[in-house]
């Protein structure tokens, strides 16, 4: 993260605005909260790794890149986002909002019927 911000410090002019939105879980400690947070994105990458092993049945990509791909995803809560930002140095949170979602159970054939 703290790469991200310093090239977006780069690019941004003196006194411009950045908005980043971003997945992340409640400050709070309840684990039931957290293992939801934790299924719902697992939804997420559930489609992807499904599309992928998809198109590489059908020979649009190599399976062994498909095997070997690795994406590495942090879930930061609220307060370690603020922290991260602020240590960095080059930005400051003018507001902050913490939205609130229901999670939804994906079709994941639905969702890939257009690679077919």
């Amino acid at each position: 993260m703290n790469k991200f911000l310093n090239a977006r410090a780069e690019e941004i002019v003196g006194g411009g605005l950045m908005a980043i939105v971003t997945a992340g879980h409640p400050n709070e400690d309840n684990l039931v909260l957290q293992n939801s947070r934790v299924r719902s994105i697992n939804v997420t990458f559930d489609v992807l790794r499904d599309s992928l092993r998809e198109m590489a049945k059908l020979r649009v990509i190599n399976e062994e890149k498909v095997e070997s791909f690795n994406l590495p995803v942090y879930d930061a809560t609220s307060k370690e986002l603020e922290e991260i930002i602020h240590r960095n140095g080059h930005f400051s949170i003018e507001s902050l909002e913490i939205r609130k979602h229901q999670a939804i159970k994906a079709d994941v054939k639905l969702l890939a019927s257009h690679l077919s």
